[in-house]
């Protein structure tokens, strides 16, 4: 339940609110920095992709490009929504809100 996550959260703040963006894709990742100061990265059109699915998403919403789409229906509960214009990918892409199952329906 992606709504009542915030909720659930040390320090919860109401005003935060929670939505995630998903996708499949080749991606470079490392540390980039100094000795003194080292960050974890990943870079890549399809990062940014799942940037702009981040970004689209609502307040309890999880957005899937039509990629990971593919290799979760029949999994989760798919329901298309308007197409992206992705910057990363220079395309319009076709993405989905997935609608997850409560916890005690699965198998």
């Amino acid at each position: 339940d992606l709504a009542g996550l915030d909720n659930r959260l040390p320090g919860h703040d109401p005003n935060i609110q929670i939505g995630i963006g998903a996708h499949l894709g080749c991606l470079r990742s490392g540390l980039l920095g100094g000795p003194s100061q080292r960050v974890y990265c990943a870079l890549g059109r399809h990062v940014g992709l799942t940037l702009e699915l981040t970004e689209a998403a609502g307040w309890g919403e999880l957005l899937a490009s039509d990629d990971l789409a593919r290799l979760i229906e029949g999994q989760e509960r798919l329901v298309p929504r308007e197409p992206l214009r992705s910057q990363a990918l220079n395309s319009i892409v076709r993405i989905h809100a997935v609608e997850t199952r409560p916890a005690s329906g699965r198998a």
